[in-house]
């Protein structure tokens, strides 16, 4: 059987539906893309997902015999393995999480970004159009209406494009303080003012 979700591949809400597919006796067996494949079984057990790099990934993959794997453009992967309700899970891989993250983020983003720049162009081009074109009620109804639904669908893109990557810096956020790791982030200035002093600052 196969389903098609879109998710971040290890995130807690893709896992959360993977073990609720569980529940009820889909056992997962592959994942293309956004495809997942499941397999009928009474005994399906819950996976945990893991990120970890592609060559850990290749080394393990023969030994441990994951559900499933991922790989990621960037020589990152995320692993799906079985866990039992008796078994503790205790993940170690804020550092790569943080990465896929930071990752999606900037997917989103420059989704969004795509997103309204396509359709303002296309706006721009029935504008241009429209001007070549001898002006009658019928046109400038049909240009109206091509403007309003425009408009929605950038007013649309970004709602979708903002929550998806406001979700994603959230989960960043949270993992910059767990892993310490604020490279690429944004940081105050701050400024030291002398005042009344003759002789140059000790600044070593």
């Amino acid at each position: 059987m196969q389903k098609h979700r879109f998710y971040l591949k290890g995130s807690a809400a893709e896992v959360a539906w993977l073990n609720r597919q569980a529940d009820a006796g889909y056992q997962l067996a592959a994942i293309h893309g956004c495809t997942y494949q499941f397999e009928a079984t009474p005994t399906a057990k819950h996976v945990v997902a893991e990120y970890l790099p592609k060559t850990t990934l290749d080394l393990m993959t023969p030994v441990f015999k994951p559900f499933a794997t991922h790989v990621f453009h960037d020589d990152l992967a995320v692993v799906y393995s079985p866990v039992t309700p008796e078994q503790r899970v205790v993940n170690d891989d804020a550092q790569y999480r943080l990465a896929a993250y930071r990752h999606a983020r900037d997917v989103a983003l420059n989704w969004l970004n795509g997103w309204v720049l396509a359709i303002w162009l296309l706006m721009s081009a029935a504008i241009v159009l429209s001007s070549q074109l001898q002006a009658t009620p019928l046109l400038t109804r049909i240009l109206l209406t091509s403007l309003g639904l425009g408009a929605a669908l950038i007013v649309l893109g970004i709602v979708i494009g903002a929550r998806a990557a406001l979700r994603c810096h959230r989960k960043v956020c949270r993992l910059i303080q767990v892993t310490g790791d604020d490279q690429d982030t944004w940081k105050p200035t701050f400024h030291v003012l002398f005042k009344h002093q003759a002789a140059l600052p000790d600044t070593e």
